[in-house]
């Protein structure tokens, strides 16, 4: 099996992702590092840099690939509260465009 975790890079999705190795299930991670960092993806999984609004991108990382756990989305209350429409665009638009590639692939 291999499972493509969005978000990847963050605390939760690196968690996630080491969980699944741990099982012996092969990872990619899809991560645009805006708040996450690319020394908590695991050495063990294949890691692609971009956003969920990259379709380009997001096809590569779907390629071949069973299942998906997103968890790419922006967080920060505050910051939510000053620029509501980045986080329409980004958790919003974002996984309206993963789903449409979901679909593709």
């Amino acid at each position: 099996m291999k499972v493509l975790v969005t978000g990847g890079a963050g605390y939760i999705g690196a968690i996630v992702a080491n969980e699944l190795l741990n099982q012996n299930i092969e990872v990619v991670v899809l991560d645009d590092l805006s708040t996450g960092h690319q020394t908590s993806v695991p050495k063990k999984a294949t890691f692609f840099q971009g956003n969920v609004l990259n379709k380009s991108i997001v096809a590569q990382a779907l390629s071949g690939v069973d299942a998906v756990i997103h968890f790419a989305a922006k967080s920060l209350v505050g910051e939510s509260i000053k620029n509501p429409v980045l986080y329409w665009h980004n958790n919003v638009d974002g996984t309206r465009c993963l789903l449409e590639s979901m679909n593709e692939a």
